[in-house]
């Protein structure tokens, strides 16, 4: 288990006076692809403070009941298990929270159609992938029994351990299938949505910002009166909104000067677990050997990312920070494995955001030298990126993965065969096989023979918050959490 769950606190004291019509800014650093949190791909730091699921983290790091009213109990000795949900719960309408609630987002975070990312979070539970294959047009692996229980069934019989943690991602949270079916524009226009969370979203001005105020129906409303999330894409314009006191809380910094930065006392960094790699598309004629890919991988050496980027960057040759034995780069090994280049100027894709140009130019400069080999870099706006690398992805690639929740295992689905975030559609039966045991020395040892991917490094979080916001709370996995804020005066 990693450091996922435990919490850092920004600041834990509360001030004497408060700013109490003050607006606390929040940056977005993309217009937000969906508020459909069970799509998965959402701005955490606005979902994570309107919605709340079955259980969350408390400060010491450990998993506790949110919406539950205590952790999973066995029935007997079967695969069955339950959960009881809190009495009290309401949703930002006045309608109650119901175990139904949970079943219509299970159901529809499985669905096809959703083609959700975070599907497999569930795939512990009977049944769970065949109906997200197509496979069955009926899910059976958990039902609500009345209004306040839950129960869902292991798909392993005998497993003696519940996957809690899976249930504590914003994409296992409760929908209303009443406004989903209702509603064409639901996942994208507030009023026609409801949250359960305290704060609710007042309203979204597409490309500008999203506004936030307390849910006076939760049980512990929010209690900053407004929050405004801003939509600033470059980072320069960001810091300009930061330093006027229009923003508080700010990161995505890549592009701003990190010397100049290390200078202030309203800068801090953490570290991540989200891994920056290298995908390839293993359909590739060249890259489908894998004498290639591991030596497209020992060209690179990455003991200069943290004089590139900064010392909170940990340089990376493993999937995870656990299993990260750095391997030193090897330009005579890279050589002799690849003999001569069968890559003919590879097109080498990478999104246009913060450090990646940076990245994608430094990886570019080390195959030139090391290998020979001139790849064809080329940077994209993010959609448009995205949609290449489902529809058909450059042969290599600049990407990132980051856990759902604070479980090992989950870096190693990134790779399963079928995964929807594989996206250089690598598949291995031994390697799907070991992840399935939780077999975790095989299918290391697999990737690191195969090489599906490159790992580089492991992000570092850089954050500006100004001092004044107090009770602010961000956890490793980057989301902020604003319920118990304060502004000072």
């Amino acid at each position: 288990m990693y450091f996922l769950y435990l919490l850092l606190t920004i600041a834990l004291a509360v001030p004497a006076s408060t700013a109490s019509d003050a607006t606390v800014g929040l940056r977005l650093a993309f217009e937000p692809a969906t508020l459909d949190w069970t799509m998965g791909d959402v701005p955490i730091h606005v979902i994570n403070n309107v919605v709340e699921g079955l259980y969350g983290v408390n400060q010491a790091g450990l998993l506790e009941p949110v919406e539950a009213q205590g952790l999973p109990r066995r029935v007997g000795t079967t695969a069955a298990w339950r959960v009881s949900l809190r009495t009290d719960l309401k949703w930002s309408d006045g309608k109650p929270v119901r175990a139904a609630d949970y079943m219509a987002a299970w159901s529809r975070l499985l669905a096809p159609k959703t083609a959700s990312t975070y599907a497999y979070l569930l795939f512990d539970f009977e049944g769970a992938r065949e109906f997200n294959a197509g496979k069955s047009t009926v899910w059976n692996g958990a039902r609500a029994v009345g209004d306040h229980e839950i129960e869902m069934v292991l798909r392993e019989r005998k497993a003696d351990h519940f996957p809690t943690a899976a249930l504590s991602h914003w994409a296992t949270f409760p929908v209303r299938a009443d406004l989903v079916t209702t509603f064409s524009d639901w996942g994208s226009e507030p009023s026609h949505m409801v949250f359960n969370g305290p704060y609710k979203i007042l309203s979204y001005k597409h490309a500008t910002k999203l506004e936030l105020i307390p849910n006076s129906l939760h049980r512990t409303p929010g209690t900053l009166k407004k929050i405004e999330a801003l939509i600033v894409e470059d980072d320069a314009t960001a810091l300009r909104l930061y330093e006027s006191g229009r923003l508080h809380f700010m990161a995505d910094l890549g592009t701003l000067d990190r010397a100049v930065l290390a200078k202030r006392d309203d800068l801090h960094s953490m570290k991540s677990p989200v891994l920056v790699y290298l995908g390839i598309d293993s359909r590739n004629s060249a890259l489908a050997e894998k004498k290639y890919r591991q030596a497209l991988s020992l060209a690179i050496d990455r003991t200069l990312f943290q004089p590139l980027l900064g010392p909170g960057y940990v340089p990376a040759s493993g999937l995870t920070p656990e299993l990260n034995l750095l391997r030193a780069a090897d330009p005579g090994e890279a050589r002799r494995l690849s003999g001569e280049p069968r890559l003919q100027r590879p097109e080498f894709g990478f999104f246009e955001k913060g450090s990646n140009k940076m990245i994608a130019e430094f990886i570019q400069a080390q195959w030139k030298k090391n290998l020979g080999l001139d790849a064809n870099i080329k940077g994209a706006e993010i959609k448009s990126y995205w949609k290449r690398l489902a529809r058909d992805p450059f042969a290599i690639f600049l990407n990132t993965y980051g856990p759902p929740v604070g479980d090992t295992r989950y870096y190693f689905e990134l790779l399963k065969t079928g995964n929807p975030m594989n996206l250089g559609r690598w598949s291995n039966a031994d390697y799907d096989q070991a992840v399935e045991k939780g077999d975790i020395a095989t299918a290391s040892r697999i990737l690191d023979e195969e090489t599906p991917i490159i790992p580089l490094y492991f992000r570092a979080y850089d954050y500006l918050v100004n001092p004044h916001l107090k009770g602010a709370v961000l956890n490793p996995m980057t989301s902020l959490f604003l319920k118990d804020a304060q502004l000072l005066q």
